[in-house]
């Protein structure tokens, strides 16, 4: 029954986001509203971490002038500082604009590419007796740029939508009560490459009430923390634990499986803007000894699907806080480089303690975290450099031309 409503919610959805194209007026209302302004070189009103925790950022984030920086957000508001406007600009030229509407029983998002008729991104949360009901939101993958819609019906765009699923992200949530307050959410989910899934996600709160940290469980078992309160903790003080963590992890997971070759590296392989998660792939001494006899021209790299289980279905429940934190100030910050740091972080660990000796390792063995979706010309000297190589070995590697000349 709960999947059934569920997959109606995602057929509201589809249509809403049609109508969203042609819903006129929405800016000229929003914009005759305003009443104050306020400039952040990061974008501080995410509307779905605003769901979870009703909070907004902190106010450290912005300020009165527009800044230096030539890709920066503006946004309006009313009266009582509720956002209506965000406006993103990108070498100092208008790009997007989102609107906020606030209603008695519907608080909506609507987030338009400046220059077109397309919205990127529709989410709305719909609420019952002043508690929220239902959540929805679709957002165009690559923010809707390759995806055109000019003269097309309201049906038209609807047929094309679901024609092309690696072209949108969906997420849709029912919540449940007990005692006032949420305490589970039924969802479903779709993203780019992957199948519509379902999940349940479960609240937990301290003892004063406060929300304290979403878990996410999966059908197949695998726990994610989708939110957790950080108490004023800061990114600095999170990534070296973090690192720790995920290193011993990565320790864990060889150790565990059986694997008994000699190694000559070790990539942790990312998503970036997507997972940091690594997937552990492994280049033993023998392939390593036969690339460079063979003077392969391009680094070798390892089965990145090497190891099967995804790496957090065994992480603690430190470890997810830990990165849920990360997550979180990767979305506030605007930053996922701070993803590539903590995997340099847990690199560096592993190469200084050597996988505590469960292997045996080449001489210049080497761990280094690596997105070949990106870097297909293999790592960087900065890179190995920042996560432990020595001068010997990265003019070993320059020598077999292994190395790019970027990060």
């Amino acid at each position: 029954m709960t999947d059934n409503i569920l997959f109606q919610i995602k057929e509201q959805l589809v249509d809403q986001w049609v109508a969203a194209h042609f819903r006129a007026g929405l800016m000229e209302n929003a914009a005759r509203k305003v009443t104050m302004k306020a400039y952040s070189t990061h974008d501080q009103y995410r509307f779905e971490q605003f769901i979870k925790s009703n909070k907004w950022t902190s106010e450290e984030f912005f300020q009165d002038q527009i800044p230096d920086s030539a890709s920066y957000y503006e946004y309006g508001y009313d009266a009582w500082r509720v956002p209506l406007l965000v406006k993103q600009y990108f070498n100092r030229k208008l790009t997007r604009i989102g609107i906020f509407t606030w209603e008695e029983n519907a608080w909506e998002y609507l987030e338009y590419n400046f220059g077109s008729s397309i919205c990127a991104s529709y989410a709305a949360l719909l609420l019952t007796n002043g508690l929220k009901d239902q959540f929805m939101s679709l957002k165009l993958n690559g923010g809707g740029l390759y995806f055109d819609i000019s003269d097309l019906t309201a049906e038209e765009i609807r047929a094309k939508l679901l024609a092309q699923p690696n072209n949108y992200f969906m997420q849709v949530e029912r919540y449940n009560y007990e005692n006032g307050r949420v305490v589970t959410a039924d969802a479903l989910s779709h993203m780019p490459g992957i199948d519509t899934f379902l999940s349940t996600h479960h609240y937990e709160y301290t003892d004063d009430g406060s929300l304290h940290r979403i878990i996410c469980q999966f059908e197949n078992g695998d726990r994610q923390v989708q939110y957790i309160s950080t108490d004023g903790i800061s990114i600095e003080a999170v990534l070296p634990k973090l690192a720790e963590r995920m290193a011993e992890l990565v320790i864990t997971t060889i150790a565990d499986s059986g694997y008994r070759e000699k190694l000559g590296c070790i990539q942790l392989s990312y998503h970036y803007c997507g997972s940091y998660w690594p997937y552990i792939s492994t280049v033993t001494a023998v392939e390593m000894e036969d690339a460079m006899e063979d003077n392969l021209q391009s680094f070798p790299f390892g089965d990145i699907y090497q190891f099967m289980d995804p790496i957090q279905l065994n992480a603690s429940e430190e470890l997810l806080d830990l990165y849920a934190m990360m997550d979180q100030a990767m979305t506030e910050q605007d930053d996922f480089d701070i993803g590539i740091k903590m995997l340099v972080e847990t690199a560096r660990v592993l190469n200084e303690n050597r996988l505590n000796n469960i292997l045996p390792l080449t001489e210049d063995f080497i761990v280094f975290p690596i997105d070949w979706s990106i870097d297909i010309d293999g790592p960087g000297e900065q890179l190995l450099r920042k996560c432990g190589a020595g001068n010997d070995q990265i003019e070993k590697w320059k020598k077999l031309n292994w190395l790019k000349d970027s990060y």
